[in-house]
């Protein structure tokens, strides 16, 4: 994986984790990684891609990324069981010096520009979800307890 990839899924992580964190809550104490994947085999996108579930405290969080050269697109499930409560895309692009060229040595999270914003509905979470290990999406659903998918 190269520089530009691995700081991608980095800063994707973090804002996810940013996104989920309730201002009158622990983030640490509530939410967990349930398995990252690497889709680089699986799916075609220039960068890379990944689909993370998270264990938030009522909810899980499904996240679906794509990296490119110019920016990343990025989705996101929240489910409660089989549920789906939320389904959201967000497309985002790199700023870029005068030159045209993204500055990976200077590179922070205000270098990404949200374009696209829209809400998305079951059919792409049904997709990801089979993605992921079999076992752990049958223990969310059964239990009261798990919920979020972060993903595709």
């Amino acid at each position: 994986m190269n520089f530009l990839t691995v700081l991608l899924m980095l800063l994707s992580i973090f804002f996810v984790a940013c996104k989920a964190q309730d201002s009158s809550s622990n983030f640490e104490d509530e939410v967990e990684i349930l398995e990252d994947v690497n889709l680089v085999d699986v799916m075609e996108s220039s960068q890379g891609s990944g689909v993370t579930l998270f264990k938030l405290k009522h909810k899980c969080l499904l996240s679906y990324n794509l990296y490119g050269e110019i920016g990343q697109d990025e989705y996101l499930f929240y489910f409660y069981k089989n549920q789906l409560l939320e389904g959201k895309y967000n497309s985002y692009r790199y700023k870029v010096d005068e030159e045209g060229i993204i500055d990976l040595a200077n590179f922070s999270e205000t270098d990404i520009v949200l374009v696209k914003q829209e809400n998305i509905g079951r059919e792409r979470f049904d997709k990801l979800i089979k993605l992921l290990n079999p076992d752990i999406v049958e223990k969310i659903v059964i239990s009261m307890t798990l919920c979020v998918v972060r993903g595709m």
